[in-house]
């Protein structure tokens, strides 16, 4: 052991492999990125898709205040008796923005039976949605200050994440990430045709 401690000579090379490894360690992430993951702590479920949360789930969400662009608010259980689709996104991610025409398109689809809402989790409040749905009309409800309630739905370890729940206000399932359109479609259809 002594020889792979020690060089020529006698000194130590432990230091330089040490440094030699600190340099091989990832440069880490921005203050911005540090601030979001602590926000938003990933799920413990790493799959995209978690499926129903089961019958059984006794996480009802009736209670839960949403904020509306122009600052006032609404209850979650204000919708009871229609299926609610609920999208956590950010005006600053990519994906969340390429999520916006395939809301509106859930909303022209389905809005006789299910409630699309989009649920802005920007800490700045009203600015930075109203400047990012500048150049994109929606035609479903938008809220702001999402980064205040999302862990009361499970959280948003990946931007944009969905949850759909049922006419009670109970949450059955959730869908991390962006997804193609017609797998939005699909899941709203199984769980409408199922809890009619």
């Amino acid at each position: 052991m002594r020889t792979i401690l020690t060089g020529k000579g006698g000194t130590r090379i432990l230091p330089l492999v040490f440094l030699l490894l600190l340099g091989l360690l990832p440069a880490g992430c921005s203050r911005e990125e540090k601030a979001r993951k602590e926000e938003f702590p990933p799920e413990k479920v790493t799959e995209r898709e978690k499926p129903e949360f089961g019958e059984e789930n006794e996480r009802y969400l009736s209670h839960v205040v949403l904020e509306k662009l122009d600052g006032t608010s609404v209850k979650i259980s204000d919708y009871q008796g229609k299926l609610l689709f609920v999208t956590f996104w950010s005006s600053w991610h990519k994906e969340s923005l390429k999520m916006i025409p395939i809301m509106n398109e859930l909303h022209r689809k389905f809005h006789r039976n299910v409630v699309v809402l989009g649920v802005a989790v920007d800490k700045d409040g009203a600015a930075s949605v109203k400047k990012a749905l500048k150049d994109q009309p929606v035609n479903f409800e938008v809220f702001i200050n999402g980064y205040k309630i999302v862990n009361q739905f499970g959280g948003a370890g990946t931007m944009p994440t969905s949850y759909v729940l049922l006419r009670d206000g109970r949450l059955v399932w959730r869908i991390n990430g962006l997804r193609a359109k017609d797998k939005y479609s699909e899941i709203i259809l199984s769980l409408y045709r199922r809890h009619l």
